[in-house]
């Protein structure tokens, strides 16, 4: 088997090694000094040059080689193959035309070369509106939908209709800031403290992608704040106002040179809200600095402190939902509502480049919070440390080659110890405390991804992780003080998860492509379900649901970067669905409940996505019109899924259902208007379809349209940066909701809209940059 396999490698590989030509040169810049590390690319071959500034990429039949390098201008140059070339690179300098309004050239190399459905948002995009809100751009994304409770918290996100499995916060996906793990040891996602105003780049990876990032069925979001401009120092302010007493402030400062890099922002942001007892107040502080010491080492430090308020009211039933009542739920009105969090987070990673075919990157993170919040029966405190850390090698052999190999190998540890009390509260009164508890929490994996490139740019990708899970629960009420009070304590430890991901991807010189992607994924239960509260027993039968997804798509950025398109069709699979089991006793009465794994779902859809740059020249008066438009179908349904699992005369089955919380038709179309003096038009409409919210579907939450427009004036002048603009969401007045709780009935009329905002709702607002 051995000898077959070499006889096989070497009949790929010898006849290209042999025959293949190459370009070589020097890049040098400012005082005739050598670049290395600077990256020069010529169609599919790839390279870095040396540390004398000088490389050797592979040659093709039309050869225009582009060179980039941070803090310089990029450079084009054509050469023939066999020729030795010298380029001398120009520094940036600061541009006194007006700025680009949004440019969608670059980020779409990287999705066209990627065999997976990813969804990237820029700076530009980010702040297409207000940029307070992360749910503006992310839910004009397809298969993407962000939902909150509050103004600015309790927020989750659901991609391709998993990640609605709690009715706070999130669960099913991993989500990262500046590279520290906000989602925790147990799967759950909290972003009230996150400052979504400060975000300069948000990645989404939609499906499972175990292979690289571990848990979460529905996918993975990287979120990283804003950077500093390359060679500048800055000082800058922003200021936005708005209905609802809404203000929103960033004072910050960055300076960068070749070696470092240094950004401190402040922000401050308030809300009155819109329905009583819905305010909130935030504060925020983060710190960002990179350093360079040579040309194969890089460290890099982050570091966050916010504090968030947010007042609950409850939600609204269907009746006070379509009236547009401002009103509240009188238990958590009674009780003062809210949501306070207050959170520390900070890494520090270091590059090392070995070779220029092997490097590693080795992070360290810790995030740290409590939690108080008050709610319609209780109060809850908590407070919770995670730290871990992760690294990864990087593999890059045969760059110059038709036949090219690149890989990742890597794992990541994250603990989470959390200590967590509940207490019952009834007007106002704090009463007996109901439970206390310390949490154990650990997840691990180890990973490896691995992609070869052949001729005719044909890419074969494959990976695998390894995932361990493990839960530790101690109940602080099972006391010598307490006897009559059952153990609730516990530990789990589930098997190894073994995830595999692969691919095969035909690109066309980087500006169109055609992929099939094969992907596992899974979410553990939570340390709730892994342990049985009423008995103390570790549920050992409790096993992770799974999923698996099949996906074929195309991407493509043509016509020089003016016409993108994406388009996707995929089948998820998800098995091992959780659901709960009622111990009775002789009489019928149930005891308590316990979760167990039971039912499956399909989820089949398409997502479709263009955008034709119709006027894309700064030189025109009117510098750019591009309109877009996406859309989302969600066939999604439950197959042998039940109510519960007792399987007697009360279990109903709801198999063939849709599946509820996902609106089965999406669609958002827009258009982005520039002119070369400095005058720009954002605006969009979405369209979201009505969904079940009962396992029955007897229940749906209404349709709606939404209109938002933004206008703003932006220039660059000598040493000064500005934006001035206004912006109005929701034009149509159209009745909306934030979140919807589902599957969630007390009583006949139950409590589970979360209102929009009952006006439209306008805002404005400055940017001022000062460049020394």
């Amino acid at each position: 088997m051995k000898t077959s396999l070499g006889f096989i490698m070497a009949v790929l590989f010898c006849p290209y090694v042999l025959s293949q030509e190459i370009i070589s040169g020097t890049i040098t810049g400012e005082n005739n000094k050598p670049l290395e590390g600077a990256h020069i690319q010529n169609g599919k071959f790839k390279t870095t040059s040396d540390a004398n500034g000088k490389f050797e990429v592979g040659c093709s039949d039309k050869n225009e080689i582009k060179i980039t390098f941070i803090g310089y201008e990029d450079l084009k140059k054509e050469a023939t193959c066999g020729s030795q070339i010298s380029i001398e690179m120009k520094p940036s300098k600061i541009n006194l035309e007006p700025i680009d309004i949004i440019d969608t050239e670059n980020k779409m190399d990287k999705i066209v070369t990627t065999p997976i459905a990813i969804e990237h948002l820029d700076q530009k995009e980010l702040h297409r509106y207000s940029g307070i809100y992360l749910e503006e751009t992310i839910n004009l994304k397809p298969g993407v939908r962000m939902e909150k409770r509050t103004n600015s918290g309790g927020q989750r996100i659901t991609i391709r209709g998993y990640g609605h499995n709690t009715n706070f916060n999130g669960l099913g996906y991993k989500l990262y800031y500046d590279g520290v793990p906000i989602t925790d040891a147990e799967g759950v996602t909290i972003m009230d403290a996150m400052d979504f105003s400060n975000l300069g780049d948000v990645e989404i990876y939609k499906g499972p992608n175990s292979s690289k990032f571990g848990t979460g069925i529905a996918g993975f979001v990287n979120l990283k704040s804003i950077r500093p401009e390359p060679n500048q120092t800055s000082i800058g302010q922003d200021v936005i106002g708005g209905y609802y007493g809404l203000l929103r402030t960033n004072s910050y400062i960055e300076t960068a040179t070749d070696k470092m890099a240094v950004r401190v922002n402040y922000g401050h942001q308030s809300f009155d809200g819109y329905r009583t007892h819905t305010g909130s107040k935030k504060n925020y502080a983060s710190a960002f600095a990179s350093f360079t010491p040579n040309q194969k080492q890089q460290f890099e430090a982050n570091i966050s402190y916010s504090q968030s308020y947010e007042k609950l009211a409850g939600q609204l039933d269907s009746a006070d939902f379509v009236n547009r009542r401002n009103v509240g739920e009188t238990p958590y009105l009674l009780n003062d509502g809210h949501v306070g969090i207050e959170n520390l987070r900070a890494s520090l990673s270091h590059t090392f480049k070995f070779t220029k075919n092997i490097s590693n990157t080795t992070k360290g993170f810790v995030n740290a919070y409590t939690l108080n919040q008050t709610y319609a029966v209780g109060l809850n405190d908590n407070h919770a440390l995670s730290f871990g850390g992760r690294t990864v090698f990087d593999f890059s052999f045969f760059k110059e080659k038709k036949v090219q190999l690149d890989g990742q190998v890597g794992g990541e540890y994250l603990k989470t110890t959390s200590k967590n009390s509940g207490s019952s509260m009834f007007g106002g009164v704090l009463g007996g405390l109901r439970s206390q508890t310390t949490i154990q929490s650990q997840r691990y994996f180890v990973f490896t991804e691995w992609t070869v490139t052949l001729p005719f740019e044909i890419q074969i990708t494959g990976g695998l992780s390894v995932n361990f899970i493990e839960y530790g629960v101690t109940d602080l009420l099972a006391n010598s003080s307490n006897p009559t009070h059952l153990d609730g304590s516990g530990y789990k430890r589930y098997k190894p998860q073994f995830m595999p991901r692969a691919s095969i991807q035909k690109t066309w010189d980087k500006k169109y492509s055609v992929y099939f992607s094969y992907s596992q994924g899974y979410t553990a239960p939570t340390s709730s379900d892994a342990v049985i509260p009423y008995t103390g027993e570790t549920n050992f039968d409790l096993i992770p649901e799974t999923a698996r997804q099949y996906e074929l798509g195309t991407k493509g950025n043509v016509l020089d970067g003016k016409l993108n398109y994406e388009f996707a069709a995929f089948l998820m699979q998800i098995d091992n669905k959780l659901n709960s089991r009622a111990v009775t006793d002789t009489a019928g009465t149930v005891l308590y409940t316990y979760t167990v794994n039971g039912g499956s779902q399909n989820n089949l859809g398409f997502e479709a996505a263009i955008s034709y740059s119709i006027i894309k020249d700064e030189e025109k008066v009117v510098s750019l019109l591009r309109p877009f438009f996406n859309c989302t179908y969600s066939y999604f349904r439950y197959k042998n899924f039940k109510s519960d699992a007792n399987n007697d005369s009360n279990t109903v089955d709801y198999s063939g259902n849709q599946v509820i919380g996902v609106p089965p038709l999406m669609i958002n179309a827009g258009v982005d208007l520039g002119f070369k003096f400095g005058l720009y038009l954002n605006s969009s409409v979405q369209y979201v379809d009505a969904m079940s919210i009962t396992f029955n579907n007897n229940h749906s939450a209404p349709k709606y349209t939404l209109l938002n427009a933004k206008i703003g004036y932006q220039k660059k002048w000598k040493h000064f940066h500005m934006d001035v603009f206004f912006g109005v969401n929701n034009l149509l007045n159209s009745l909306y909701y934030n979140m919807v709780f589902i599957n969630w009935e007390k009583g006949p009329n139950p409590s589970i809209y979360s209102p929009g905002a009952p006006n439209p709702t306008a805002y404005g607002g400055f940017s001022i940059k000062y460049v020394f």
